[in-house]
């Protein structure tokens, strides 16, 4: 079995965070790709988790959820500041992106021995 490039790993566990996100939320792939404004070619790297999705696309998908982007590529299960961020993540918007900022600014993950 050919091992996957961490890039490869890491847009694959992006891609199911979103999933994640998506039946927790309750939205369906139509309403995500319309509330975050994405392309034919954005839907086709999402599905297909490929590495070459942008941050841009990220931002937007993030917004419809109200979480930071980083909460997207970190699993709570493996990461100290994302279980953070997820206990938190019912914040206003506003105060959610402040917290999430301050944290991930200040190295939140490095300093709490998280990989």
């Amino acid at each position: 079995m050919k091992k996957q490039s961490p890039g490869a790993l890491f847009a694959a566990k992006v891609a199911a965070r979103i999933r994640e996100f998506r039946t927790i939320r309750e939205i369906s792939e139509e309403a995500l790709v319309k509330a975050a404004n994405l392309t034919p070619v954005e839907v086709e790297l999402l599905n297909a988790e490929s590495e070459d999705m942008t941050r841009n696309m990220l931002e937007r998908i993030a917004a419809v959820f109200n979480v930071h982007p980083a909460v997207l590529c970190m699993d709570p299960n493996e990461h100290a500041i994302a279980k953070l961020l997820e206990s938190q993540r019912d914040l206003p918007k506003d105060k959610f992106q402040k917290f999430a900022g301050e944290l991930i600014s200040k190295g939140f993950s490095r300093s709490s021995g998280a990989a």
